[in-house]
């Protein structure tokens, strides 16, 4: 069942990455080319802003020498729907690096208190965009609009999506969530210093001194110390103590919206989960609210059956 569900999914990544690659005209080797970065570049340079979100695109792989096929493919969608945007790829050796250059004082925390890379990425991802603004987004992404046509304006400065709106504490536990509400956290836009992300960081290193001798190793326990769970968390502290809002004030209907604050519905970065009402993969060419869709290659939710 499990081999026939993976054959079923590679298909239906097959089709939707062919889709988009035939749909361009010019050479994605090159245009890919173009776009890299050398993380050695100055960054300053590079954050002319659509906005006030910087024409960035952060995403990481283990090791840039040894990329799979297909994680190549979701790479390249990003960069061939956004030319006009800098692609920066980072690796493994490349995460402790911009630690050690720009958060030093995090350094510990990053080589030795966080005990897995997946922790590590987790607590990466809000740095840097916390330092240079712009999209974070995994490597099992694809973009299905380019970023140019998601909902970013002159007053934006955060875009946050809904991973779950959960009906009971059967279903949270059902599909391995924090909370019945749930923010994601593999795709993020943001301005540099947004307060959020420094809150979030800020977040983890005091859970994580609070742990000691605690330290949960639990998949449930990288989920609340660095993934989805923190991230929910201190957007909820953010809704309530800058906003005066819950969760449940903004995940209904279509993108809420507060000026500063864009929260796009589960279909934005999620469709295709078999929950929540999420909008089915075969609806992907007909709607104009899904502006990105997660494969989950990270092997947290594998089991996942994909909606067709």
């Amino acid at each position: 069942m499990i081999e026939k569900i993976k054959k079923t999914n590679f298909l239906i990544f097959s089709f939707i990455l062919l889709t988009f690659l035939f749909s361009f005209a010019y050479n994605a080797q090159r245009e890919a080319k173009r776009n890299e970065i050398l993380l050695s570049e100055p960054l300053s340079s590079m954050t002319s802003c659509r906005y006030r979100i910087p024409r960035l695109i952060h995403q990481t792989v283990k090791s840039k020498l040894n990329i799979s096929k297909d994680t190549q493919m979701a790479i390249q969608s990003w960069q061939l729907k956004n030319p006009q945007y800098r692609h920066l790829l980072y690796d493994d050796q490349d995460l402790e690096q911009f630690v050690i250059n720009s958060y030093p004082h995090l350094l510990p925390l990053f080589r030795e208190k966080l005990k897995t890379q997946v922790e590590r990425t987790d607590l990466w991802r809000y740095l840097v965009l916390h330092e240079y603004g712009g999209i974070y987004t995994d490597s099992d992404t694809i973009c299905v609009q380019p970023i140019d046509e998601w909902p970013i304006d002159n007053h934006t400065e955060l875009v946050i999506g809904i991973e779950a709106n959960m009906p009971n504490h059967t279903e949270v536990e059902r599909f391995k969530l924090v909370y019945s509400i749930q923010f994601m956290q593999w795709t993020i836009v943001a301005k540099p210093k947004h307060p959020l992300l420094f809150n979030v960081f800020s977040r983890i290193d005091e859970y994580v001194n609070n742990e000691q001798n605690d330290y949960d190793s639990s998949k449930m326990g990288v989920l609340k110390r660095t993934g989805p769970g923190m991230f929910t968390q201190v957007i909820n502290d953010y809704l309530n103590k800058t906003l005066n809002l819950t969760s449940k004030d903004v995940v209904n209907g279509g993108t809420y919206d507060h000026k500063r604050l864009k929260i796009v519905n589960i279909n934005g970065f999620g469709a295709g989960q078999p929950h929540s009402h999420s909008a089915s993969l075969l609806s992907l060419q007909n709607r104009t609210d899904i502006y990105a869709y997660h494969l989950f290659h990270g092997g947290w939710k594998k089991s996942y059956k994909i909606k067709n």
